[in-house]
């Protein structure tokens, strides 16, 4: 039988690095002699990884992981390894700074390739390495959230090899414990437009030279040179591909722009190839849309825009230490004249299998397809919140992703996995971070107290209790530092301090950031705690676990506290303060019913409040709980379809592909809103568990 885990490897690093380690790329490579039979990569790296085999790309994508749990990879390289010599090469990128995506470790790699058995190579002191100074770091953020994006510059020298060093870094490795992201061939886009730019603030980050750079449009064949010139043009259908292209003569632009569309919303790695018979500095944008007339690059701090200085001749950037997410990319090339080879990206997708749809109407089915492939880009190592701006792991965010995909893909590991990565990060106050297993400045509490709701709802949807168990006493921890702030008023008193954010959605009145006096009560924190303390109640009866009676009156002393204190009798709902004048959101109403805190008599007038539709409605992402309430009463399933189809119907309308962060769609957050955002999968679960159609 095959050994398992590493046998000789060990922790190595280049021996010499410049200066900070942060924004960094470092080069490794190690010859190998192989024989005909399946051959194997074990590899973990810090930060980021990208693998080739006698210079063909193998594979890429370190797993996000913690110092107490490596996640190493195990890569077939059978098709790219050949009997006799063969070299294994590996970038590894290092960030060298907390993000919503990653926290800092000891920067360093380990590898070992085997063929059926016997080690070949492995990492040690013997291994050549070092810095890779073709990657300017620039320390630009993509955002907060994912990271620093890209400048590389093909006209530097090449790495100089030496030595490796080991490193000085625990070893807790263990297998990837979901599937690897498949990466596909590389896709050509289609050009949409193109012409002459002027870069109006040279000294400016990328993003910003491209969003404000004077734009003006040509005809192609005023540009273009040759057949290329057609291109869907007068009839012939020509594939978009080696576009020759010349500025006209006595032109005095900085050079020639071009806009090309995927299709569809896509997440991958960018690829581009092109030819220059000069060094030419070229930039590449990406987005979602095309609202400004060219792809939204820049947004406030945000950097969506790569740069890249190509070489005399034949130039290839396949940038896989960062994955983007759009539909659309924008090149500017600061030259008279060259070739565009390919412009596109090589998608990145996690491996799922969908399920028949439970749907028959055609808008219904409509809503579904989209609904699965705003999940689907959503996936990759773990849940992210949306592909483009954050790639951020969320539990708010993920319990809607995991309800929709337990029924859409009947998928439970991928759940456990990201249910097991979020209780790694809690903390000593008995929150979890906002977005394991990065480290991030605020900490939103109620997404702390969902996540007992995600662990029992894995448990009745997979029927595996394991889980529960593994996680059982950090649920423990998580619950009694809740049930601790209870105070003497009967209710759940919200975190004080800056770093807390009071945060159920994106809904005046519904976020709250940094509240430093005492006595701070809001009715949707009572009701998230309460659920908490209901659901840990069940995990114990299931696990056979004792103490959770204690939790189901927690929880029913709560409630009655919180109708006691929010409801308005003459109403006949609830407020989300204890000083608002009137009941404003149709939120507090959901969670209210949803956790059983309405008393039966008062539940048909509370529900009418929110199908009344004079308060605040909410938002698209915590719709999952409006309807389930509304739901408690099968009546109201044709209210309920109706709304989904009204709501949904109308992104569909307006041209989505995925569906939108919010209804306002990327003008929301000044200009930031997401386009595909997982959250809003929200009509497969109900769909699905409900049966509207039916």
């Amino acid at each position: 039988m095959k050994p398992l885990g590493f046998q000789r490897a060990k922790w190595i690093f280049v021996k010499s690095p410049l200066g900070e380690v942060r924004d960094k790329y470092f080069d490794y490579k190690i010859p190998f002699v192989a024989r005909e039979g399946k051959a194997e990569l074990l590899i973990s790296a810090h930060s980021n990884y990208c693998a080739t085999v006698n210079g063909i790309f193998a594979d890429c994508g370190q797993m996000p992981d913690y110092e107490t749990r490596q996640i190493y990879d195990t890569l077939d390289i059978t098709d790219l390894v050949q009997p006799g010599e063969n070299v294994l090469e590996l970038t590894q990128y290092v960030a060298g700074r907390s993000f919503s995506t990653g926290r800092p470790a000891v920067p360093a790699v380990i590898f070992e390739i085997r063929q059926e058995g016997t080690v070949l190579a492995y990492s040690g002191e013997h291994t050549l390495s070092g810095e890779n100074r073709r990657y300017l770091s620039l320390k630009e953020e993509i955002s907060g959230q994912c990271g620093y994006n890209c400048a590389y510059d093909g006209n530097l020298p090449d790495t100089v090899f030496e030595e490796s060093v080991l490193a000085d870094k625990p070893s807790n490795l263990t297998p990837r414990p979901v599937h690897k992201v498949r990466i596909g061939a590389p896709m050509a886009a289609e050009l949409l437009t193109q012409g002459l730019f002027v870069d109006r603030e040279p000294n400016q980050v990328k993003s910003q030279r491209m969003q404000t750079a004077f734009l003006s449009t040509m005809l192609r064949q005023e540009l273009l040179q040759g057949k290329q010139q057609a291109c869907r043009w007068g009839g012939e259908t020509l594939p978009c591909t080696d576009l020759a292209w010349q500025l006209p003569e006595g032109c005095s632009a900085d050079g020639a722009y071009f806009v090309f569309d995927l299709g569809n919303e896509y997440a991958g790695f960018v690829d581009v190839e092109l030819e220059t018979q000069e060094p030419v500095e070229v930039l590449i944008g990406y987005g979602e849309h095309l609202q400004d007339l060219r792809v939204r690059a820049k947004v406030h701090s945000r950097n969506f825009c790569f740069g890249y200085k190509a070489k005399p001749g034949k130039n290839r950037f396949f940038h896989s230490l960062q994955r983007i997410a759009g539909r659309y990319l924008q090149v500017h090339i600061y030259g008279k004249a060259g070739v565009i080879n390919r412009v596109g990206i090589r998608s990145a997708d996690y491996p799922v299998t969908r399920q028949p749809m439970p749907v028959t109407d055609g808008l219904d089915q409509w809503i579904w397809e989209v609904g699965c492939r705003t999940l689907e880009l959503c996936m990759h190592e773990h849940y992210e919140d949306c592909p483009w701006r954050e790639q951020a792991l969320y539990t708010m965010d993920s319990r809607v992703q995991m309800l929709c995909g337990y029924y859409a893909y009947k998928e439970y590991a991928f759940a456990r996995e990201a249910l097991r990565t979020a209780l790694e990060s809690l903390r000593p106050d008995g929150l979890l971070e906002l977005c394991p297993p990065g480290l991030v400045s605020l900490n939103i509490p109620s997404y702390t107290a969902v996540y007992v709701r995600q662990v029992l709802e894995y448990m009745q949807y997979s029927d595996d209790l394991t889980l529960g168990q593994e996680c059982f006493e950090g649920l423990t921890r998580i619950v009694e530092g809740l049930r601790q702030r209870i105070d003497e008023t009967g209710l759940f008193a919200g975190h004080q301090g800056h770093e807390y954010w009071h945060f159920y959605e994106w809904r005046p009145g519904m976020h709250t950031l940094g509240i430093t006096e005492p006595g701070f009560y809001e009715a949707p924190m009572q009701a998230f705690v309460a659920d908490a303390f209901s659901c840990y109640d069940q995990i114990c009866t299931v696990l056979k676990k004792p103490g959770g009676a204690v939790y189901a009156q927690a929880a029913k002393d709560l409630l009655c506290k919180a109708h006691q204190v929010f409801f308005d009798p003459q109403a006949g709902a609830y407020k989300t303060h204890p000083k608002d004048e009137a009941p404003v959101h149709e939120l507090t109403q959901a969670m209210m019913l949803f956790t059983g805190g309405v008393p039966e008599e008062e539940q048909a007038r509370v529900r009418q409040s929110i199908m009344d539709g004079k308060l605040i409605p909410t938002s698209l992402s915590m719709t999952i709980y409006t309807y389930e309430a509304l739901l408690q009463d099968a009546e109201n399933k044709a209210f309920v379809l109706e709304k989904i189809r009204q709501v949904w119907g109308e992104m569909l309308r307006a041209g989505a592909q995925t569906f939108w962060e919010t209804e306002d769609g990327h003008w929301d957050f000044d200009r930031a809103g997401s386009l595909c955002h997982g959250w809003s999968a929200v009509p497969i679960y109900i769909f699905a568990r409900y049966g509207l159609e039916n």
